[in-house]
């Protein structure tokens, strides 16, 4: 009678348990340890006389399952990528109209408001929430991309950021000359 991968599978697994029983029954050097030693011993060799029994049928089992499985694998997979794939069109599509309104409609109409009112810190109204411009935290300093052209006092091994910003908080008058500038950007806030 031929057995199925998955019997095949737990009677390897099976050996393998009882292997480990039988090591710790080795290691307790008593006699009762070593009378449970030996009856593990005669049943491991029992059931690896049984594994070894036609062995050339049991792989030819095993390649089977293994090459249905790995077509299933490939299928499964295949599926999921078609089925994936109009799904990310779309998050993807939707993604990119939330980056336009946050980074180009919205900061527009805030500045068209501004315009409009001649105040610079203004608020749209609507039944879905307020939305406002909001300057980012403290402002970022920008300075030549090439670290050569910074001072001498910002740069040791590599350009000094948080001390020229430091220092130029400190000595404003010396920014633009060093060429040095404080980016003042703002982001939009939306609140619902």
């Amino acid at each position: 009678m031929s057995k199925t991968t998955a019997q095949i599978a737990s009677e390897c697994q099976f050996v393998l348990d009882l292997e480990a029983r039988w090591a710790l029954a080795c290691q307790e050097g008593t006699p009762e340890g070593d009378h449970r030693a030996e009856a593990l011993e005669s049943e491991i060799f029992a059931w690896w006389d049984d594994l070894a029994s036609d062995v050339p049928a049991k792989a030819e089992a095993a390649l089977y399952v293994l090459a249905k499985a790995e077509g299933e694998v490939a299928a499964h997979r295949a599926a999921k990528k078609a089925l994936m794939a109009p799904l990310d069109a779309r998050i993807r599509r939707a993604t990119q109209a939330v980056d336009r309104i946050k980074r180009h409609i919205l900061p527009t109409l805030i500045e068209v408001e501004r315009q409009r009112t001649g105040e610079r810190d203004v608020a749209i109204e609507t039944a879905l929430g307020r939305v406002r411009m909001q300057r980012a935290g403290s402002p970022a300093l920008i300075g030549p991309s090439d670290p050569s052209e910074w001072p001498e006092q910002f740069t040791e091994r590599r350009p000094m950021t948080s001390a020229a910003k430091a220092y130029f908080k400190k000595n404003p008058e010396e920014m633009a000359e060093a060429g040095f500038a404080w980016d003042m950007s703002e982001t939009i806030r939306i609140y619902r």
